[in-house]
C-alpha cells in the first residue's frame, strides 16, 4: 500500500490530490482510491473496504509495506 500526495491543476485551480494504492503481491492486481482531502482512519477504512471489494473478498494475508 500506498499513500501519495500530488497538486494537480483541476479546473484551472491548483488541488491537492491524495492517491492510496493497494497492490495484490502475486498477480499484481491494484486498486487506486483517490481523495481530496487528507487522509483521515475512516477514509481509510473506507477505501480498504472498497479494495477488498474491486479484488473479490479478503485474502489469506494482508502486508503493509
Amino acid at each position: 500500500m500506498w499513500i501519495l500526495r500530488k497538486v494537480m491543476m483541476i479546473g484551472g485551480e491548483p488541488r491537492t490530490v491524495y492517491f492510496v494504492v493497494f497492490v495484490l503481491s502475486y498477480s499484481r492486481l491494484s486498486y487506486v482510491g483517490v481523495i481530496f482531502a487528507p487522509l483521515e482512519i475512516t477514509t481509510f477504512i473506507h477505501l480498504h473496504d472498497e479494495a477488498f471489494r474491486y479484488f473479490g473478498g479478503l485474502h489469506e494475508k494482508c502486508v503493509y509495506d
